[in-house]
């Protein structure tokens, strides 16, 4: 903006993080700051304050025991943290990195003060499956580009002297909130080069902007931004109860950016903010952490054990119900077609239909979550998901009744028929029984 403003029509500037921000210092007054107006909108929301009583304190707690009473859980496949049944040991950093890493996505809030909560009671599965979310966030972002202009920008003005001083707003906090302290370290000799002092003067050129940023934030605060729109003549800013990247996270700032946009000349209509509530948080679910593990092992990191197991289950399903089909048109033409009597065949059928139906509303169900309550499946699947665990149940009962009428008619039907009938009940209580067998 400085350099050339006359090639400039319009800017927006989402979660501004200008060059003169002091972002390395302030991590600990920015993470508190965002964490102190999360654990207030839980506070203000009634179903979450009653679902999480004293949920900051117990998170300041938890930090507190950690840093001398690490959680040993076992990571996830994805996480990257070594080969299956490797432990790991997560302490108050980790914790806190955890939590940080979480604000910065406005999707992820209506379940962040359930996981934090379970994350504070020491959950062993609530800390595998955090693991491997926390490992693919961290895989999608790139160290080296964020060094390279982190270490140009701030390194000639920061210090870990003054980062002490910023950190005096919360000394728990700013003791286990570490995880970016090597920058300090790194900068000297990834970046011999600095902004020049003129680099890192505020900006003032009379250029229509328009300045977004999230009260959520816990990496670039909304006071940024704001301040960025009192040295630019021809700025407008705007605050959302949302994350890091507004525009990314709701309709209203796309709406107001969209007519910004189109006449930057005039303010645009930012009612829609009015409109806008706080994080609508989950307090009724159906607690099954391994719902996380069988998406991770389908879709994520496939493991063949889940992904194998499954899939050939379906597969075998699929074929024995397709097999019979044809085999029972034959029949109907031959001269000594055996009978097969309508209870065990509607009772077969019934068990493979239903065993259909739970996958399809189980794997409909972690994909709706995954959707519209992703770090909800760290902990469970959403309250109305308890229907689909009660169709194995059904399902396993009409296969104890199919095999008992089977029995009853072993003498009188053939080979084939003995085997596909088989075939289709193994693989049904198969795919039913995974109901219990990743604790769902």
């Amino acid at each position: 903006m400085s350099v050339d403003p006359s090639t400039l029509r319009s800017v927006i500037l989402d979660s501004a993080y200008p060059p003169w921000a002091p972002g390395w210092d302030t991590r600990t007054p920015d993470f508190v700051r965002a964490l102190d107006a999360f654990f207030q909108a839980c506070t203000r929301d009634e179903p979450c304050a009653v679902a999480h009583p004293g949920l900051e304190a117990r998170f300041r707690a938890a930090l507190a025991d950690l840093e001398t009473n690490p959680v040993v859980a076992t990571p996830g496949p994805s996480a990257g943290l070594g080969p299956p049944g490797t432990l790991f040991y997560a302490d108050a950093q980790d914790f806190a990195i955890i939590v940080h890493q979480l604000l910065y996505d406005t999707r992820a809030y209506g379940g962040l003060p359930l996981v934090v909560d379970e994350l504070s009671r020491r959950n062993p599965a609530v800390w595998r499956n955090v693991s491997e979310v926390v490992a693919l966030r961290a895989a999608s972002l790139s160290r080296a580009v964020s060094l390279a202009v982190e270490c140009y920008d701030r390194s000639s003005y920061q210090s870990r002297e003054s980062q002490a001083k910023y950190g005096a707003v919360d000394p728990l906090v700013h003791r286990v909130h570490t995880y970016f302290d090597a920058d300090y370290d790194i900068c000297p000799e990834w970046s011999p080069h600095q902004a020049s002092p003129a680099e890192l003067r505020p900006v003032r050129v009379d250029v229509p902007t328009l300045i977004l940023a999230g009260r959520f934030d816990p990496i670039t605060p909304p006071a940024w931004g704001e301040r960025v729109s009192r040295t630019l003549p021809d700025a407008v800013f705007f605050e959302f109860p949302l994350g890091h990247g507004a525009y990314r996270s709701h309709a209203c700032p796309r709406s107001i950016a969209s007519a910004f946009v189109h006449d930057p000349a005039s303010r645009p209509d930012a009612r829609c903010i009015a409109g806008m509530s706080e994080p609508r948080f989950v307090t009724r679910y159906r607690r099954s952490p391994d719902a996380w593990r069988l998406l991770s092992g389908l879709t994520i990191a496939p493991e063949p054990r889940i992904a194998g197991g499954v899939g050939a289950a379906l597969a075998a399903l699929i074929l024995g119900l397709i097999l019979p089909a044809g085999q029972s048109l034959s029949r109907r033409f031959a001269a000594h077609a055996e009978q097969t009597t309508v209870p065990r065949r509607g009772l077969v059928q019934a068990t493979a239909g239903l065993a259909l139906l739970f996958w399809a509303a189980l794997l409909g169900a972690l994909a709706w979550t995954a959707t519209s309550e992703p770090l909800l499946l760290l902990v469970g699947l959403p309250y109305w998901a308890h229907v689909v665990f009660w169709i194995p149940l059904v399902g396993l009962a009409l296969a104890l009744a199919a095999g008992f009428e089977l029995w009853r008619d072993w003498a009188g039907i053939s080979w084939g028929t003995r085997v596909a009938q088989l075939w289709i009940l193994g693989a049904a209580t198969v795919l039913l029984a995974a109901r219990f067998a990743f604790d769902l």
